[in-house]
């Protein structure tokens, strides 16, 4: 399990990242990206939703399954590429834009004093 990160701006603000796959990210590619404020990604996902249709479009005028089949592969590859590297994007672009990565406070482990203490 990946550690979450812990981001703060010099202007107070803080964010928290969880790193890993981003479900969010991968059903809503376009979506997830401009809620984070991420244009080029959100850019990228235009694009691709762009071409899908298109592509889809060209199948249905023309009969061409291939154009359509590499529109809709095209997409989910868009999709899984948002999901596993979303985040790191994310993280990427907060840094950039000033924040800096601090180190979370460790909680202490607790211990069950009931089994510990026995019957009794």
């Amino acid at each position: 399990m990946a550690a979450t990160l812990l981001l703060t701006h010099r202007g107070g603000k803080t964010r928290t990242v969880r790193p890993g796959f981003s479900w969010f990210a991968f059903l809503l590619p376009m979506l997830w990206a401009i809620s984070e404020g991420l244009w080029r990604p959100f850019g990228f996902a235009l694009l691709g939703g762009a071409f899908t249709k298109f592509s889809i479009d060209a199948y249905r005028s023309s009969g061409a399954a291939l154009v359509a089949i590499a529109g809709l592969l095209g997409y989910a590859v868009l999709m899984f590429l948002f999901g596993w590297f979303g985040k790191k994007w994310l993280v990427a672009d907060l840094l950039k834009h000033g924040y800096v990565e601090q180190s979370l406070p460790v909680a202490e482990p607790t211990t069950n004093r009931l089994a510990e203490s026995g019957p009794g």
